[in-house]
């Protein structure tokens, strides 16, 4: 019995040392704050969920989430200043309903009218 516990302690200790020698690779590095952007023309906008014409009839849908920060002029503001027609740069993150999340929203500066 002292034989088959001495046997089966000196496995365990052999089992310990080869799982301790392995090396684990790293997971691969995912990177942080780098996304597509996509760009194009507010379409429509209901609550937190918009459309954004990319191209003649393409279209994206987006989700405003707590993470979106919008811009304009370098300055952050509130999603309520979001407007149809307005034209837009969005950095984007798939989302799995097949639609994105939007994580940063550049609203471009209005083309000023030219003087006569």
């Amino acid at each position: 019995m002292h034989r088959r516990i001495a046997s089966i302690a000196a496995w365990l200790a052999v089992f310990a040392a080869l799982c301790l020698g392995q090396e684990r690779s790293p997971k691969p590095a995912r990177p942080k704050g780098i996304y597509p952007t996509a760009h194009g023309v507010l379409k429509s906008i209901s609550g937190s969920q918009f459309v954004l014409e990319v191209e003649e009839e393409h279209e994206l849908k987006f989700h405003i989430t707590r993470k979106t920060k919008i811009f304009s002029q370098n300055k952050e503001v509130k999603p309520s200043i979001l407007e149809p027609g307005q034209t837009l740069a969005i950095d984007m993150q798939a989302a799995l309903d097949g639609s994105f999340d939007a994580i940063r929203i550049n609203i471009a500066a209005a083309n000023p009218e030219p003087s006569k």
